[in-house]
């Protein structure tokens, strides 16, 4: 998947979260990650970077509620470290990183590689143990 004008929904959206907004709310430019501040998350004009505070509320705004789970939280699953922290954290590398062939348990739930996978990565502490990589000069998720 790719970041800024190549981003795809859920995870740009995902990535978007995990960092916070690096731009203020409802600002006109779409947030970035501070490690890559020439790749935004989606292009400015993206839904994703309209402000919401003056929209009205959908009419079938309680059955989407309540589809979700009114008593539910949000758990967006993404930090920017690893260890003793909680998430999927992500790491930031250069566009000429060498890029190295993984294999997977659940191929189909991944990405084609091969991948610029860093030195000491950061890697998800739980049992999935995700990882996710940023290339910060071609803007590649």
């Amino acid at each position: 998947m790719m970041v800024g004008m190549k981003a795809t929904g859920s995870l740009g959206l995902a990535l978007l979260l995990a960092v916070g907004l690096a731009s203020p709310v409802g600002a006109a430019s779409a947030p970035f990650l501070p490690e890559a501040p020439n790749c935004p998350m989606f292009p400015a004009d993206n839904v994703w970077n309209k402000p919401v505070d003056r929209l009205g509320v959908r009419a079938d705004s309680d059955a989407l509620i309540a589809s979700i789970g009114l008593n539910d939280y949000l758990h967006p699953d993404f930090s920017s470290y690893s260890g003793g922290g909680y998430g999927i954290p992500y790491n930031v590398v250069g566009g000429g990183r060498t890029k190295v062939r993984v294999k997977f348990q659940y191929a189909s739930e991944s990405d084609l590689g091969p991948y610029p996978i860093p030195r000491r990565p950061k890697i998800e502490g739980a049992s999935d143990r995700h990882m996710l990589i940023v290339d910060r000069d071609n803007c590649d998720l």
